[in-house]
């Protein structure tokens, strides 16, 4: 939720494509201060479809998503689309390892 959360937050003041690297920064923060947290195996923001790791994810309050996806442009020199992103965590509770994904887009 703590990604989540900061997508919403920058996506309010922005509508440019979000470094998915500051959403996983901001949920391990959250993650790493939680005592009860032994551990975070893993955090990654993915493609909703596929499940590839994205470098950028579309701003919750941009109407279009035509932009760019992992900075490059196609052969037409278009700006390539950003797909609908899913962010998957894996972490451990003591022995318990605890696997989540959420979607960003409603």
């Amino acid at each position: 939720l703590a990604a989540r959360h900061t997508w919403r937050q920058l996506s309010s003041s922005q509508q440019e494509p979000i470094s998915a690297s500051i959403l996983i920064e901001a949920a391990r923060n959250i993650y790493q201060a939680e005592p009860l947290v032994s551990s975070v195996e893993y955090i990654s923001v993915s493609d909703f479809d596929s499940m590839i790791d994205l470098e950028f994810v579309p701003a919750a309050s941009s109407s279009s998503f035509r932009t760019f996806s992992t900075g490059i442009c196609d052969d037409d020199n278009s700006f390539l689309s950003l797909p609908r992103s899913i962010i998957s965590v894996a972490l451990r509770i003591g022995q318990v390892r605890l696997i989540d994904n959420l979607p960003l887009r409603e």
